[in-house]
């Protein structure tokens, strides 16, 4: 059988991604090895009669096409394989760089690496509850959610947006309450937001935030 990814393509020192992808499986590229009579990865073109229709072939483009190590054609490829949950492509589509391809890395390994929605959630409330009163318990309560900096500031960020719209009725009464508590600091978040987009955005700049935010 053949699976046919083609629209993603990879060059040849691109190739260690599939060891992740389709672990224990050889990969070959450019040259469709007929003898082999074991599942595999290929890259390049495929003349289907070679085949052995015993095996499973998962084939890809070589050089050609969406460039698979491009992280937004990563996450459309692997949720078209069915290998990433939708509450943890949130977190994907925020990461960046080394931070994307790192994280991705232990996820493929161990899904469980990321946090579930659930407790995401109720430690970015929690954070955000003491967001503007303390300092020392907003950075133990970072520094022991071991998320990702920059999906914890979109995150406080779209909370602190929901503080303009306040919903009673759809949101909870502990909720309202520490989105009214926390509108009054609407101006100290914009300022605190903007000299954070001034820095390198590096996790000590957004600390260095978490300190602006949590002093007087």
């Amino acid at each position: 059988m053949i699976e046919d990814h083609t629209e993603y393509s990879l060059l040849e020192t691109e190739f260690y991604i599939m060891a992740l992808l389709y672990p224990g499986l050889p990969v070959c590229g450019r040259v469709f090895p007929s003898f082999m009579n074991q599942d595999l990865v290929y890259v390049g073109r495929l003349d289907v009669g070679k085949v052995d229709l015993n095996i499973n072939v998962f084939h890809f483009s070589y050089s050609t096409g969406k460039s698979l190590m491009q992280e937004r054609n990563m996450i459309t490829f692997l949720k078209k394989t069915n290998r990433i949950r939708p509450r943890h492509e949130k977190v994907f589509s925020i990461l960046k760089g080394d931070e994307f391809w790192n994280s991705l890395k232990l996820y493929l390994v161990s899904p469980s690496s990321l946090s579930t929605g659930q407790e995401v959630k109720k430690s970015i409330f929690n954070l955000f509850q003491t967001l503007f009163t303390s300092f020392s318990m907003s950075y133990k309560i970072f520094y022991e959610m071991k998320l990702n900096y920059k999906m914890v500031l979109s995150s406080l960020l779209t909370m602190m947006l929901k503080t303009e719209n306040i919903q009673p009725g759809i949101q909870s009464a502990g909720y309202i309450r520490v989105l009214t508590k926390n509108k009054i600091y609407m101006s100290k978040f914009k300022q605190g937001m903007m000299d954070y987009l001034e820095t390198k955005q590096r996790e000590v700049d957004f600390i260095a935030f978490l300190f602006q935010m949590g002093t007087k």
